[in-house]
């Protein structure tokens, strides 16, 4: 059973901070990145209650970059707060998730 996945306005920042991120430092992988998130998002409208809890959030791992997409979840849709940088350290994550 697929669930909706509303993406928050600062998880889409999120997203687009990463594009660009990638984009300087390849020409080309900013389109990449966005695509593979695409595809992430909606897996994770496919495979409900499968997603470990990290900082409060259920938090989702991208298979091709380094990046946790953190979200809420109900019986009818998936919210999603945050797309981050995994290598950042995990106060940061903290911190960042605790102002969503």
């Amino acid at each position: 059973m697929s669930r909706e996945v509303l993406i928050l306005e600062q998880a889409a920042q999120d997203l687009e901070a990463g594009m660009e991120f990638y984009e300087r430092v390849d020409p080309g992988a900013g389109g990449y990145f966005r695509d593979s998130m695409m595809a992430e998002l909606r897996r994770l409208a496919r495979f409900p209650g499968t997603h470990s809890v990290h900082f409060g959030f259920h938090r989702a791992l991208t298979q091709r970059f380094p990046f946790g997409i953190y979200y809420h979840d109900d019986s009818s849709r998936r919210m999603v707060v945050a797309v981050l940088d995994l290598r950042r350290s995990p106060a940061w994550l903290r911190s960042e998730l605790d102002q969503r």
